[in-house]
């Protein structure tokens, strides 16, 4: 599935730069990125934290 995300511009780089070093498509590090970070939260920690987002966006 294709999406489309706003980042920092220096985090965009950090990645760019990450990826590169480990050999891993864009895709495949904002995969895998997302993949840890929904294996370390509990699933009603993340219900909570997007109902917050969705409540006060910070873009």
């Amino acid at each position: 599935m294709k999406t489309a995300i706003s980042i920092p511009d220096p985090m965009f780089e950090a990645a760019e730069q990450f990826a590169k070093h480990k050999y891993l498509s864009r895709s495949q590090l904002y995969a895998v990125a997302l993949r840890e970070y929904l294996r370390s939260h509990k699933p009603d920690q993340i219900t909570q934290l997007f109902s917050k987002n969705l409540r006060s966006p910070k873009i």
